[in-house]
Formats: structure tokens, sequence, C-alpha cells
């Protein structure tokens, strides 16, 4: 009886940490689903339209979510440490395109069906801040290296779900690509990531962006890249039944929906190394 007790008190604070982390709701059900299965659950309840583009955004998000099913996702250390050699960790999604084209609803719903306890889902701009803190403080260690800063954000999540992905700051630029070396190599990061831009396009015209440039081939090899550009509907435009504006992906009560919650607005449209030592 104790055990059970311990257990439901761990699961109700993971799901409170969770909150702090994941900025809005997300899609959730009482039963185990897919994502392309969700979509297609909205599609029939008539809570959202179907979209040629944005399924087969789904089916690759569905591939990927096949894949972190099966996928062991131990460090490199323990699998050394009894004898096995790790599994390559499943390649993530970048998926970029226009403003309200529903990038960022793919996304929350691939991450509402994911059944993995290590992930994590926050804006860019909101990650990098952290980022940047976790920098400031290990620079006040003798030996604190950008490893350091990766290990705690892997330690958050090791699916790392990013919206609106757009580097515009000298200062992110400069630090991403070792950064995320260290995620991807070290920690076995899956990297899940919403953009307005496709990834040559990141941090265009920007100072010094020479340096950031490696970035961009790391960030292809270890993501599949799919667009949405070919979408001709702008989803925050639509008009609801009330014939007022509405989100289109604003979900209400009932099955298929954890109590509801409106998805932010998809997008919105931004303007437009380093060595291993976390300076």
């Amino acid at each position: 009886m104790f055990l059970v007790s311990f257990q439901k008190a761990a699961a109700a604070l993971r799901q409170q940490a969770a909150g702090r982390t994941v900025a809005r709701r997300f899609l959730s059900t009482t039963t185990p689903t897919t994502p392309l299965a969700a979509y297609e659950r909205l599609v029939t309840q008539g809570k959202i339209r179907r979209d040629d583009v944005q399924l087969n955004v789904m089916r690759i998000f569905e591939r990927l979510h096949g894949d972190l099913a099966d996928f062991d996702n131990v460090p490199p250390f323990w699998s050394s440490l009894f004898g096995r050699k790790p599994r390559e960790p499943p390649r993530g999604v970048y998926v970029y395109g226009g403003v309200g084209s529903g990038k960022t609803f793919c996304m929350d719903t691939f991450y509402g069906c994911l059944d993995v306890e290590s992930k994590q889902r926050v804006h860019f701009h909101d990650f990098m801040l952290g980022v940047h803190r976790r920098i400031h403080e290990v620079r006040k260690k003798d030996k604190g290296t950008m490893r350091d800063v990766a290990e705690e954000v892997a330690k958050k999540g090791r699916v790392l779900c990013l919206d609106e992905l757009q580097v515009v700051d000298i200062a992110d630029a400069m630090v991403v690509k070792t950064l995320f070396e260290h995620l991807f190599d070290d920690f076995r990061c899956v990297l899940v990531a919403t953009s307005n831009r496709a990834p040559t396009d990141l941090y265009k015209n920007g100072i010094q962006r020479e340096s950031f440039l490696p970035f961009i081939p790391l960030l292809e090899s270890k993501c599949v890249v799919a667009s949405v550009q070919a979408s001709t509907t702008d989803y925050r435009l639509v008009k609801g039944l009330s014939g007022d504006t509405a989100n289109v992906y604003f979900l209400l009560g009932g099955d298929g929906a954890g109590g509801g919650g409106e998805l932010d607005d998809d997008d919105h449209d931004d303007d437009d190394d380093d060595d291993d030592k976390a300076e």
C-alpha cells in the first residue's frame, strides 16, 4: 500500500515538473495512441480540418514515434558497462514553413502522444535563455565546460522539442553548434524543432555567420527536414463556426482532449567556435 501511494506521489511530482517545463497544454488521451491516429481522430471529430501538407509531416512524426518506442535511450556509459553496444538514436524532425501553417500543432500532437518520460518541450527563446544562464553558472567553476551545460539540458529530457527555432542573436549563434554536438554525441538527445526558416537560412546575414555555419550540416544530419511551405492556409485566420476569427486548434474537452486548452498561434514572424570551454 505504501509503495503504491509513493508511486502515485512520484507520478504527480513528475507531472508538476513537466508543467513547469512545458509552457502550454498538449493533446492527451486516456489510451495510448500515435500522432497520425490522433490527427485523424481530431479530423473525424470535426475539431480540425484535414490538410495534406500537415499529413505528410504527421507521417514523419509517426515514424519517429515508432522509432522512439523501440529505442533504449541509455547513455553510452551504461551500455558499455553492461557490455552492450549503444544503439544510434533515431533522427529527429525539423519542420519549417510560413506562419499559421500548423507546424507547432503537428509537433504538439506528436509530443502529446509520446509515451516516454525523458522529454521536454520549450520555446527556443526560453531554451536559450536557460542555456546562457547555465553558461554563466559553469563559468564559476574552474573546469566548467559546455558539456556540463549540455548535461543539465539533457537531464530535463532527451527528446528535446523546440518551438520556433530562430537564431537572431550572435550570443546564441556562437554556442549552438558546440552545445548540440554534446547533446547529440554525449547524451544521445533527439531533436524535434519548428521554424519559420529552412536550416540553410538560419542566422542569415548574421554577424560572424561563418562560425555558425557548421551547425547547419549537424542539424541536417540529425533531423529529417520537413517543409510545410506548400500550405496555402493561414490557420490563424480561419473562421470558426461562430463566425469569429478562431484558432482552429482550440481543442474542447471530451474524447481526445485533455480537458481542453488553446494552442497558441503557430508562429511569430521574426526578422531577420568556439572551443569546448563555456565562454
